[in-house]
């Protein structure tokens, strides 16, 4: 048996504990086909929730390292100390008694030693310790507890808490417990802990969705709201506004649909989660449709997941590669290829190949450091499935009204005036010009809106 497994038996045993759970001796670890993976990898979760305490072999690198004889072995030997008597300049020229001096030393971060650690930075490992009631950290730095209402260390053999606060500005949705506990989750906290969450390691890409479902199930009671791939419907327009800053050049695929952040590879965030927020909504959602993969549920893998939403599609000129300017910001799911070649980042555009893009407007608001009132555009850029047409805006239009997304983009207001005739976009312009602060919004969304709206169903 790997020396891991035997600390974790030690441990069990001195908490007087009688049953272990270990996820490879207690589920097949080989996904591909098999049964016994899929069925209990659902329900995973339940059994972190109702465990008494979890055991975190953070300072492990491998299961047959151990981790009791590695725990606290980095850990400073120095301890604070008091030195009496000291002396200086001033003292001996005042005839003043001697100073006291404590002298402390640094002391280990919940932060850097727990959350920071590789373990912590593992898909599957990020669930488990959401759901944990308790946990036991085994660190390089000591011995550290979580739990929802505490986090705290072994520093120096004495008992000490962590500033919890301080480590939920860092850890948003380490909060899960403490939402289940509360009845309570702000909509940003979800986008919070996806942004965190994106970032995990996965050795393979596709358990994106299966790992977050038992987080998604615990939460559901308190959000009161339908899990749409890893977004939920009360928040649906915000949760499609995210974004890849730098685009993996993994090609997208895996269990989930194009709109979704579980359907790339790298890195997201958030248009919510930024300086600007896109307050005023330019589409509508009609229907989301999502088939789950045999043997799940909706929280699971999907074969497929359409969502339906009303909106006014418009054509856009844009770079091949992601662009961060203040006013322009495009930024793409995938890499452009030129060939078997990938289309590298390049600070200077005018060496970047352009092309024209359907795009499709979903929300507006002002520029938070803009002093004269500025409006910035957020948009979905899509790819038109099977035959394509061209309306009379001369946009490019699917003939079955079937898109994949391709990325997002964050632009001024020229863009919802682009594809409409000189005429109607000089009384838009107008009316921009008369209404200012949120009626001004209001007039040009309800404009905007009222334009040429179709259904557009993204897959």
């Amino acid at each position: 048996m790997p020396q891991t497994f035997k600390d974790a038996l030690a441990v069990a045993r001195e908490l007087g504990i009688p049953f272990l759970w270990i996820d490879a001796l207690c589920i097949v670890q080989i996904p591909e086909g098999n049964s016994d993976w899929q069925r209990e990898s659902v329900r995973m979760g339940q059994i972190y929730e109702n465990a008494i305490c979890t055991i975190a072999a953070t300072s492990a690198v491998h299961a047959h390292e151990g981790f009791i004889a590695r725990t606290g072995r980095s850990v400073f030997a120095a301890e604070p100390c008091l030195i009496e008597g000291f002396v200086t300049n001033e003292i001996i020229e005042t005839n003043q008694q001697p100073h006291c001096v404590e002298i402390e030393t640094s002391r280990p971060d919940f932060f850097n030693c727990v959350s920071n650690s590789p373990l912590n930075q593992r898909g599957w490992v990020m669930q488990e310790r959401a759901l944990s009631k308790r946990i036991l950290h085994f660190t390089e730095h000591g011995l550290f507890w979580e739990c929802s209402t505490l986090k705290a260390n072994d520093w120096c053999g004495e008992y000490e808490i962590q500033d919890l606060g301080a480590c939920r500005m860092k850890e948003s949705m380490m909060s899960v417990s403490r939402a289940k506990r509360t009845q309570h989750l702000c909509p940003v906290e979800w986008f919070h802990f996806i942004k965190q969450y994106s970032r995990a390691d996965f050795s393979r890409f596709q358990d994106r969705l299966i790992a977050l479902s038992s987080v998604a199930r615990a939460v559901q009671p308190v959000v009161k709201s339908k899990y749409l791939a890893g977004l939920w419907s009360n928040d649906l327009i915000r949760g499609l506004e995210w974004y890849v800053y730098r685009p993996d050049t993994v090609p997208r695929g895996g269990k989930a649909p194009t709109w979704s952040w579980a359907s790339v590879t790298g890195a997201i965030d958030f248009s919510a989660l930024g300086l600007n927020t896109l307050h005023d909504k330019l589409v509508d959602v009609l229907d989301v449709e999502l088939l789950p993969m045999q043997g799940m549920d909706v929280y699971g893998d999907l074969q497929q997941g359409n969502l339906t939403i009303k909106g006014t599609l418009t054509t856009a000129r844009l770079p091949k590669v992601n662009r961060h300017e203040i006013d322009d910001q495009v930024y793409w799911d995938e890499p452009h290829m030129d060939g078997n070649v990938v289309v590298a980042e390049q600070h200077d555009l005018s060496e970047v190949a352009f092309g024209s893009y359907t795009v499709l407007p979903t929300g507006m608001g002002f520029r938070s450091f803009s002093v004269n009132q500025k409006l910035e555009v957020g948009a979905l850029i899509l790819e038109p499935v099977g035959d394509i047409k061209t309306n009379d805006f001369g946009v490019t239009e699917s003939v079955s009204g079937k898109y994949r997304r391709k990325g997002w983009m964050l632009t001024d207001e020229e863009l919802l005036w682009s594809h409409i005739s000189k005429k109607e976009g000089r009384v838009l312009q107008t009316n921009m010009r008369i209404y200012r602060g949120m009626s001004k919004i209001k007039s040009m969304g309800i404009s905007w809106k009222e334009l040429n709206p179709v259904e557009v169903c993204i897959i």
